[in-house]
């Protein structure tokens, strides 16, 4: 059976049950999500390996957050576009718009 994504680590063979672990202040078990504030993202325009074909890369942006952003950049540049790791690959050249957009968003660039 797979895990939810909601679901946490609640016993470890060396620790015990991790629910009642004390952990200093400011620490928990759950992993936050960095904020976009938080986030620096470079915004690249890239021919190689792609058989003179433009593609905009936006690195940086934590795999949680790639997919709904890669969702928002395709719509807004009208054009198709992928999650590859840490990194959104948008085809063509959309380096304004997809600037503008993440200052918008409040990601620092």
């Amino acid at each position: 059976m797979c895990p939810s994504k909601n679901s946490q680590r609640v016993y470890s063979t060396e620790t015990g049950d991790l629910r009642k672990l004390k952990l200093p202040e400011g620490l928990s078990l759950s992993q936050e999500q960095p904020t976009p504030a938080q986030t620096k993202v470079q915004v690249v325009l890239d021919r190689k390996a792609r058989r003179g074909k433009t593609v905009t890369l936006v690195k940086g942006v934590p795999h949680a957050q790639a997919d709904e952003l890669c969702k928002k950049l395709r719509v807004l540049c009208g054009a198709g576009g992928t999650v590859d790791g840490e990194q959104i690959l948008i085809q063509g050249e959309h380096c304004d718009k997809i600037t503008q957009y993440l200052r918008g968003a409040g990601y620092r660039l």
